[in-house]
């Protein structure tokens, strides 16, 4: 093997080997921590009004159903 080969590998693996214990070694961000756990709870919040909201409009279809078998 050339010796331009050996060098180009042995500087492929240094930079993934640092690049791993870069990537292990970081802190999350504790405002982007934050702010990913309101936008979670924004998402939540939201689901669960238009829930409501779904079975409120069901149950006044079954309302509307219920008085209409009840009148013939």
């Amino acid at each position: 093997m050339d010796s331009s080969l050996r060098k180009a590998l042995r500087k492929k693996r240094e930079s993934s080997d640092k690049s791993s214990k870069r990537v292990a070694t970081q802190q999350p961000n504790p405002c982007s921590a934050r702010s990913l756990r309101s936008d979670r709870a924004r998402a939540k919040t939201r689901s669960l009004r238009s829930d409501r909201a779904r079975a409120g409009a069901r149950s006044l279809r079954s309302d509307r159903a219920f008085i209409r078998s009840v009148a013939l």
